[in-house]
């Protein structure tokens, strides 16, 4: 196995405790593709790097596999993006980020080689790292998009309870078939307190259903 001789945890650790939200479609097929995408990653690099060398004829394989993952980092950072005021997503972004540079870093150099690359253990610590700092966002991701769909959702319940409200105020006045100036105020607020309700759904409503892009 690749890592077998650099004595590190193996590529692709299967991603434990992934938050299954099925209320979100994208975000858990987000999450399933990027755990996926590590499984392959993990598959080919044990096959490259099995004699603990990576050969100049074996530059084409890793390419592929960085290009592959390179892809779920940008297609994390752009859904990432959709939830910019969340702390969590905000501080898993920059790390993986950071991560991803590193790993980059390292690839290139790798790539650059005319000679066989001996395998270190800091080259497969950075991409045990990538694959955590991904494990990480896709995770943050798909808890902010679990809030959003909570608030959504108790927005929602909050603007019925209003309008159960306002029917019965609406039934009390006409129950004499006359609004007096006094209900007129209570009328007045009603009124106002309802066009506040419809406001906040038409927002929650834009905010959820903003177009979010999907996998290149």
């Amino acid at each position: 196995m690749f890592l077998a001789k650099a004595t590190i945890l193996p590529f692709g650790e299967k991603f434990e405790n992934r938050i299954h939200y099925q209320e979100n479609s994208h975000a858990q097929q987000a999450a399933d593709d990027a755990q996926a995408a590590a499984d392959q990653a993990n598959t080919v690099l044990g096959q490259i790097g099995d004699d603990g060398v990576i050969t100049v004829q074996e530059h084409s394989e890793l390419r592929e596999i960085w290009d592959m993952m390179d892809s779920q980092y940008l297609q994390a950072i752009t859904d990432a993006g959709k939830y910019s005021s969340v702390t969590a997503v905000n501080t898993a972004k920059e790390a993986m980020t950071s991560s991803r540079n590193t790993l980059s870093d390292f690839v290139a150099a790798v790539l650059a080689m005319t000679t066989t690359y001996t395998i270190t253990k800091a080259f497969t610590d950075a991409w045990y790292d990538f694959f955590t700092k991904l494990e990480a966002l896709r995770a943050a991701i798909t808890q902010a998009a679990k809030d959003a769909t909570q608030a959504a959702q108790d927005a929602a319940n909050s603007a019925l309870g209003a309008a159960a409200s306002a029917n019965s105020v609406l039934a009390d006045m006409a129950s004499d078939n006359v609004i007096t100036p006094q209900e007129k105020l209570t009328l007045k607020k009603l009124w106002d307190e309802i066009r506040a309700e419809k406001t906040q759904v038409s927002a929650d409503y834009t905010a959820s259903h903003a177009p979010v892009a999907w996998r290149l």
